[in-house]
């Protein structure tokens, strides 16, 4: 009785080989839905592994060459096709069966037909384009097709074997003493994949494993010169690689849990690719208790696909980010609104909280609105804003008092006499301008002049912690108590 195999890819910790799982499980799911395959096989992908029995390693290889990797190549010529008069219609019915036929039958111009003709029979992996094994450089698609069904043999052969028999299986490949670099479990080798005659050494490479950041940086940490990438995360890489072409992601979410690695890529990462949306972000902080580390995502023709770390996510941290996002959205900005948002968007997203404060504070008064609501809103939302970044500089849990500034404001405004409704808007106005210009080049001794003149000749009682709230408080306190006193200073609303 026939023995079915069953394999187990493990979760190695390593973004790229991890989110290479969860592609590979997409397209076993998708070959199961849409391909004619050999008997029964089962597919599971749990928090620890993607578990598969009884696959074929030859039905995989098969459907990665005559699917995948036909579709980044269409996926390349998809517009160009377009441009040049090919129906979308007749687009999506080509496949790799069919395409010199219908290409041949179309109305193209000769010259491109040849062209497109030219470029079916020099398929590759994609972001390996001078690859030796799965890109051009390895001569034709013949070598690499021979490279990579050796590639997919000798993983599945490996996998799950101990030491011993992995050493066996490698003997060609002669085995070193080394574990990857990557999954630390699997033995690395001496010598590389490859369809020539003579031996080539193996050597890490973007060719083996896209690395963080590009080869004269970080790609050092994985030891530029050991060969310790085994073949089963250079597999990974690649299907690594088809998710990046296929999806085309701008950030990567990376997790500990390949099943919620799926799904947060798949139902978040792809779905809105900005995510400094607030409601993206709260999405993502709904799914609390689980540390999600982001990743940007670039793709460069020279060297390949660059992973940025960008953040490690917790709830707490997500939740102020929507907070900062939702003041970005509905402040009420002088000039160049939308692009005003979004740059105070970018400043939340690299925590530049000075220069967030600085544009936040240079747009407060703004005088669009005869009734002051847009300024009164302003000045609200720059309250929650020092609120939040005296929360996030402070640890948590510690929010501003306005030592009495909203009722000096308030009492100010009662007591400043004019000839008429207008002129006491304008003088309102022109104070307001002043303090805030005096406040965002922090002129303490300035303000203090001013405020204590304004004070005298109004006849205002002046707050217990007047002094020390101006000259010795700590900038977050001064910006939320000056902010207390323009919102008591300008509002027009009559009490009751």
């Amino acid at each position: 009785m026939r023995t079915i195999e069953k394999y187990r890819f493990y979760r190695t910790g390593d973004v790229v080989a991890d989110i290479g799982i969860i592609e590979l499980y997409d397209i076993l799911q998708e070959m199961k839905s849409t391909y004619e395959t050999e008997g029964n096989w089962d597919i599971t992908l749990e928090a620890n592994c993607l578990a598969v029995e009884g696959l074929k390693p030859k039905t995989l290889y098969d459907y990665i060459i005559e699917h995948e990797i036909f579709q980044v190549f269409l996926n390349g010529i998809r517009d160009d096709l377009n441009k040049k008069g090919l129906e979308e219609v007749v687009v999506e019915k080509l496949n790799i069966g069919n395409f010199k036929e219908i290409i041949s039958q179309s109305s193209l111009k000769e010259k491109d037909k040849e062209f497109y003709l030219d470029k079916f029979s020099k398929k590759y992996f994609p972001y390996v384009r001078n690859s030796g094994k799965y890109g051009a450089n390895s001569g034709s698609e013949e070598n690499f097709h021979y490279n990579f069904k050796e590639l997919i043999d000798l993983v599945f052969k490996i996998n799950n074997k101990n030491d011993d028999e992995q050493r066996d299986i490698l003997k060609k490949y002669e085995p070193i003493d080394e574990k990857c670099t990557v999954c630390h479990t699997n033995i690395a080798t001496r010598l590389d994949i490859t369809h020539k005659d003579e031996k080539k050494e193996r050597i890490n490479s973007k060719y083996n494993y896209s690395f963080f950041g590009s080869e004269m940086s970080t790609f050092n940490n994985y030891g530029e010169c050991k060969n310790s990438i085994c073949f089963e995360c250079e597999f990974l890489n690649l299907m690594f690689l088809l998710y990046i072409s296929r999806k085309r992601p701008k950030v990567l979410g990376y997790t500990d849990d390949l099943y919620f690695l799926r799904y947060i890529n798949n139902n978040l990462m792809l779905k809105k690719r900005i995510y400094e949306d607030a409601a993206f972000q709260l999405k993502l902080g709904k799914l609390k208790g689980k540390g999600i580390r982001l990743y940007d995502v670039i793709t460069d023709s020279n060297k390949g696909v660059i992973l940025t770390f960008q953040i490690l996510t917790e709830y707490e941290k997500l939740i102020q980010d929507v907070e900062l996002i939702h003041i970005a959205d509905n402040y009420n900005y002088s000039h160049d609104k939308a692009l005003m948002r979004d740059r105070c968007k970018q400043y939340i997203r690299y925590k530049n909280y000075e220069a967030l404060r600085d544009t936040l504070i240079s747009n407060i008064l703004s005088f669009a609105s005869e009734d002051n609501e847009e300024i009164l809103l302003n000045i609200k939302n720059y309250q929650k804003f020092i609120n939040i970044l005296n929360s996030i500089q402070e640890g948590g849990g510690c929010f501003m008092k306005d030592n009495y500034f909203s009722k000096l404001g308030e009492n100010l405004k009662k007591n400043m006499v004019s000839s008429s409704d207008e002129e006491i808007n304008n003088n309102r106005k022109n104070i307001a301008l002043r303090i805030t210009n005096m406040l965002k080049a922090d002129d303490r001794a300035g303000m203090f002049d001013f405020l204590t003149h304004l004070i005298i000749v109004n006849n205002v009682e002046m707050p217990n912690e007047y002094s020390e709230t101006i000259l010795n408080s700590s900038k977050n306190e001064l910006h939320y108590c000056v902010g207390k006193f323009l919102e008591g200073f300008l509002n027009n609303k009559k009490e009751c």
